[in-house]
């Protein structure tokens, strides 16, 4: 990240988000690494940290069914947070990150998914200096940002008592919509969204929803054949293919460092070619076909 300038803004820049200026205590600077997408209509996507399949592939779901005149706000924790980022990116539609500490105090994960951000044209950004390391107090002020900045919090999954649902509340105070997805009765990642939509949360059971709350049409997709960039690409695809197959594998049959392996997987994960499933495998997407030469 520290590749990147930083760029002040306060509340009298034109880059300051507009909607919160609106919240009671908005931040009085925001250090921004990357762009401002020029847009007035933002999302915030939220969830637990302990995803569940059915979480990622709904988060998935839903923001790619997003036109791109929407930008899509989340904390870049590992979970919920990451689906939104790397939905976004894989849709080409801008996405903002917004830190609970400085931009030089991120885990290697998170700095790797942040740069993916910055070069798609999105951003990244903290009201706290570059050097600041988060707190466990950081993240509950952090989150009044993610909400206060959009006009809806969509939350994914939460548990009764999550974190996420302090973002809920953020946003309830700040006089903005609460979107939540409902969720199998039986799932402790889904007792809180459930319970939001009891306490009168907008329900979004599909696409369409989400479509009609932003008064859009669905924006349409089209399959492009994918072809490496480069040999280190071609190796990990060689590899990968439609039935999970474990990071050890991958680094045993292509003979690659881990460090390529990662950042060239989470950017194959980005452009939509491989899906990351649990315990650190990884498979082909069947909505994106490779060339025929891999």
């Amino acid at each position: 990240m520290r590749s990147f300038m930083f760029e002040k803004l306060t509340k009298k820049h034109a880059k300051y988000p507009a909607l919160l200026k609106e919240i009671f205590d908005p931040p009085h600077i925001l250090i921004l690494k990357g762009t401002m997408p020029s847009t007035d209509q933002y999302l915030s996507v939220v969830g637990s940290r302990h995803a569940s399949d059915y979480g990622k592939r709904c988060a998935q779901m839903l923001i790619s069914s997003l036109p791109k005149h929407i930008t899509i706000v989340s904390g870049l924790a590992y979970g919920i947070d990451t689906s939104a980022h790397e939905a976004a990116l894989r849709a080409h539609i801008p996405t903002i990150a917004v830190l609970a500490g400085g931009h030089h105090c991120i885990t290697r994960r998170e700095s790797l998914l942040a740069e993916c951000i910055v070069k798609s044209g999105g951003g990244i950004i903290s009201e706290h200096t570059p050097d600041t390391i988060p707190r466990k107090s950081y993240f509950p002020i952090r989150n009044r940002i993610i909400s206060g900045i959009s006009q809806a919090t969509l939350i994914i999954e939460a548990t009764k008592r999550s974190g996420t649902l302090i973002t809920a509340r953020s946003a309830l105070e700040q006089n903005r919509d609460v979107l939540a997805l409902p969720g199998p009765i039986d799932s402790p990642q889904s007792e809180g969204t459930n319970a939001l939509i009891k306490d009168g949360a907008i329900p979004i059971t599909n696409p369409a929803d989400l479509l009609t709350y932003y008064q859009c049409t669905a924006q349409e997709h089209t399959s492009i054949e994918y072809t490496p960039k480069n040999q280190v690409e071609k190796s990990l695809l060689h590899v990968i293919g439609l039935q999970p197959v474990h990071i050890d594998i991958l680094l045993q049959k292509t003979k690659l460092d881990i460090s390529t392996t990662l950042s060239t997987l989470l950017q194959l994960k980005m452009n939509g070619v491989i899906i990351q499933d649990k315990g650190q495998r990884y498979r082909r997407s069947p909505f994106a076909p490779t060339s025929p030469s891999v």
